[in-house]
Parts: structure tokens; C-alpha cells; sequence
């Protein structure tokens, strides 16, 4: 059986499938055997911009590429234009009028730079295209943050799940294609605490030379949710109350000696030590959540590693990115500020 629905999308395309009779359960979720999408039209030109970026004293100027593109069957004709915060300078000498015949795509270079009046913290770029009327047609977020006089790294890391068993056997047996390699999920459980849909999941960072024995000033680990998964859970979930806050809670493991992975199952996980810090979306992209971490944090040649316990807040909880992510940038990242030696500068 085919059915064929017709939509107007003015963002992603979510399809969500549920059981008529009610919450589907874990032992008998939506079954779809095609799935076909087909693009008749586009209503509005396209944009792409860069992703999250910064600058420092060090390097105040930054050159990104826009990407823009009109798959209509008619010219546009208007003006890009760039809206910028306090302390931030926009350049592109394409800004200002602009037209693109039909199947027309452009990549336009963009210098960001930076000052010391820019306040702490991402502020927000604003790309926008507007037409001969005086009406956005799109416009995209770039988020980009001033460092001053820090410098940054991001460290990318390996990951570890632990599920309960019967969750263990849904992601290996009744998904297709199976995402339990791509995914770290937190979770108190399906429907109740511990009814064998819980998990925890784990990161771990190794420091390089350079940023051991430094003045680290900021330390926070970077996640994206996995939207395919996630919603799996809130399907298989569907008669739950999520709780206010699903992304869970870091909190450091004791080491080294650090967990031996093929030992470890859901009965006898690694032990965190300390404080716990609660996940909590940030920056432009709704999918990212960071946190601080917890505790000093000074690594050195004789204990160059951490190692990160995401701990579940909420039933059903939520999913993550591991490294496996086909995008590096909604892998698992440690990002780093600290000041540069006085031999760096």
C-alpha cells in the first residue's frame, strides 16, 4: 500500500511513524518497508553558511565561504546583507545587489574580524537575502565568538554506550539500518526507571604536549543529539512525561587506571567521583548541548587523560553523536581555551 502526501516545507522535513492503536512499544515498533521524497519545487532561494567559528588577538580575521544558490524556475533580484553585533566587522564584496538567474549557485568568500569590543560569549551573524519587495526571503545564523587574548583547541575523543540488555537487543535486532554504532544514549529507561531501556554513555580525551601543564580557562565538552535516534525514543516512549531536562549530566571518572571496555556491562559500571553538571543546548544549532567540566582540570605528562561519564536525567532520555559521526563536527568535541605560553607570543 502507497500513500502519497503533497507538503509546503518552509524547514527540515520531520516524518514521524506511530501506532494507531496507540504507544507502539519497544517490541513492536513501526515497520516501513519504501520511503521516497521527492522535491517538486524550490519556493525561496538557498543558503549555506560556515559553521561555528572565533577569533582572538592572535588572529582577528577570518575568511569563510556563503554559499548561495537559486533553484527556482524564476531570477532573484534583491541584496544580500549581513546584520553584525558590537565588535564584529562583516566583509564580502558581493554584499549589496544581487541577482542569480534560475540554477544559478554562487560561493561567496566572507571576512570576519574581530575586536576587543565584541562582548564574551557567541554572538550571532545574520546572513539575509532580500528581494526587489524589501522581504527576507532566507536568512541563516553564523555564530562567532572573540577570544581576546586566549587561544583555542578542540580535541576529538573516543566513546563508549553501556545499555541495559533489552535495549541492547531493540538497537541490534529491529533497526534497520542499525545506528547503535553512531549513538550514545542516555536513559533512565523506556517508560520506567531500570525497565530495561536505561544507558550511559562515555567520552575520553587525550591531551596533547602542548596543553598539558597550561592555564586552562575554559573547558567544556560539546555534543550533538542524533534526531533519528532520538525520536525513535520518544516513540517507542510515547506515553511518557519527558522530564524538563532530557540531555543528562557529566560528571568525571576516577583514573588511571581507567575502565577496561571489554569488561564493562550495564551491572557494573565505571564509578564517576565528584560533582555533576547538567547538559544544556547552546549556540545557534538546537541539536548541540555543552557543558562545563567539572573539577581542576590541569593534565599533565604522568595523567594526560580525561574521561567523561554522560549520565541519564529522564525517561526516555536522549541520543548523541559518537566519533562515528559522518560529520566531525557533531562528534563528541572537548573544546579548549586557554592562555598561550610566553613563548608563543
Amino acid at each position: 500500500m502507497w500513500r502519497e502526501f503533497t507538503l509546503d516545507l518552509e524547514s527540515e522535513l520531520i516524518i514521524e511513524l506511530r501506532s494507531k492503536a496507540g504507544p507502539a512499544g519497544s517490541s513492536s515498533l513501526p515497520i516501513i518497508n519504501a520511503l521516497e521524497v521527492l522535491r517538486e519545487s524550490m519556493q525561496t532561494p538557498g543558503m549555506a553558511g560556515p559553521g561555528p567559528l572565533w577569533l582572538n588577538e592572535r588572529n582577528p580575521e577570518r575568511t569563510e565561504v556563503l554559499k548561495l544558490s537559486n533553484l527556482r524556475d524564476l531570477p532573484f533580484g534583491g541584496r544580500l546583507e549581513f546584520r553584525v553585533p558590537k565588535g564584529i566587522k562583516v566583509e564580502c564584496p558581493a554584499a549589496g545587489k544581487l541577482e542569480m538567474e534560475p540554477g544559478k549557485r554562487l560561493e561567496l568568500p566572507v571576512t570576519f574580524i574581530g575586536s576587543d569590543e565584541a562582548p564574551a560569549g557567541p554572538l550571532e551573524v545574520v546572513a539575509a537575502l532580500i528581494d526587489g519587495s524589501g522581504a527576507t526571503t532566507v536568512k541563516r545564523p553564523i555564530s562567532v565568538e572573540w577570544l581576546g587574548k586566549l587561544e583555542r583547541q578542540v580535541l576529538r575523543g573516543g566513546t563508549r554506550c553501556v545499555r541495559q540488555e533489552p535495549r541492547q537487543e531493540l538497537w541490534n535486532r529491529r533497526m534497520q539500518p542499525n545506528l547503535h554504532w553512531e549513538s550514545l544514549d542516555v536513559s533512565r529507561g523506556f517508560r520506567s526507571e531500570n525497565d530495561g531501556g536505561a544507558a550511559t554513555s562515555y567520552v575520553w580525551f587525550h591531551f596533547p604536549q602542548e596543553l598539558r601543564n597550561r592555564d586552562l580557562k575554559n573547558v567544556r565538552l560539546h555534543l550533538h543529539r542524533l534526531p533519528t535516534a532520538a525520536r525513535l525514543l520518544s516513540t517507542v516512549s510515547s506515553d511518557v512525561t519527558a522530564g524538563p531536562q532530557p540531555w543528562g549530566a557529566i560528571s568525571r571518572l576516577s583514573g588511571p587506571p581507567w575502565p577496561d571496555w571489554n569488561k564493562v556491562n550495564y551491572g557494573n559500571l565505571p564509578r564517576s567521583s565528584g560533582e555533576a553538571v547538567p547538559l544544556a543546548p547552546s549556540g545557534p544549532d538546537p541539536q548541540e548541548v555543552s557543558a562545563a567540566i567539572p573539577g581542576k582540570l590541569a593534565p599533565t605528562d604522568e595523567a594526560p587523560d580525561l574521561y567523561l561519564a554522560i549520565e541519564p536525567s529522564g525517561i526516555p532520555g536522549t541520543t548523541y553523536w559518537t566519533e562515528r559521526s559522518p560529520d566531525p563536527r557533531r562528534a563528541p568535541g572537548l573544546v579548549i581555551d586557554y592562555l598561550p605560553a610566553a613563548a608563543d607570543n
